[in-house]
């Protein structure tokens, strides 16, 4: 079933930027395998961030279950439109600003959505086509952007980043294998540039579906 885009252009507000280097390893890898990995300096576990594959099998039991409310929040979870493998990228950019000319501000705001739900839809329902648009995001914008701009450029980095390296976690452990060449992952894992701030656009935020494992908090992970 075909969902429309959101159309309400704002962004969320937030401090510094989260390094994509912060929470995965610095090894390249062409070929990913669903299990969880210890690093050997820090002991995270990997995938981590928001989900561990104990979580995400939690998640998967409880729906598969019908047990409330984890339901009734997937159920709005996955028709969300951040959710959909159609959903349409707007980026990527080689600039965002955020909070002086706005450039890119709304494109990279949904587009960090879109990549952390379809990445977890794929998670939790197998469906490779959810997997391929959140690597497509994840990998057009990590060979893209450049520059982050604004006086609120640390809102935009830290917030739109995080999803983004979210979405990023779980692709790097539980892609298909092969999704990633050594290219790839090398360039993703490079430090972003950004560390200026600036002002929230003004108008109605559009809020991801709640989460699954949540279902009255929006966007948040366990």
């Amino acid at each position: 079933m075909s969902e429309s885009q959101p159309t309400t252009p704002a962004s969320p507000s937030r401090r510094r930027f989260l390094r994509i280097t912060a929470v995965g390893t610095t090894a390249a890898a062409t070929g990913l395998a669903a299990i969880p990995t210890a690093d050997a300096l820090t002991s995270f576990i990997h995938p981590g961030v928001l989900h561990k594959l104990s979580d995400i099998q939690r998640m998967k039991t409880r729906i598969a279950a019908g047990t409330e409310p984890w339901l009734s929040g997937w159920n709005v979870f996955r028709t969300n439109a951040y959710s959909q493998s159609t959903y349409a990228m707007l980026g990527p950019l080689t600039t965002i600003d955020r909070g002086t000319t706005e450039v890119g501000n709304w494109e990279f705001w949904n587009d960090c959505n879109a990549a952390y739900q379809n990445a977890l839809m794929w998670n939790l329902t197998g469906t490779t086509a959810h997997a391929a648009k959140a690597l497509q995001i994840i990998k057009a914008w990590s060979a893209t952007l450049t520059s982050i701009t604004g006086k609120d450029a640390q809102l935009a980095a830290s917030i739109y980043g995080f999803k983004l390296a979210a979405a990023a976690e779980l692709m790097r452990y539980t892609a298909p294998s092969g999704s990633w060449s050594a290219a790839e992952m090398a360039r993703l894992l490079q430090d972003q540039p950004g560390d200026q701030g600036l002002r929230p656009v003004r108008g109605q935020r559009p809020r991801p579906g709640p989460h699954p494992a949540h279902p009255g908090q929006h966007g948040r992970g366990l």
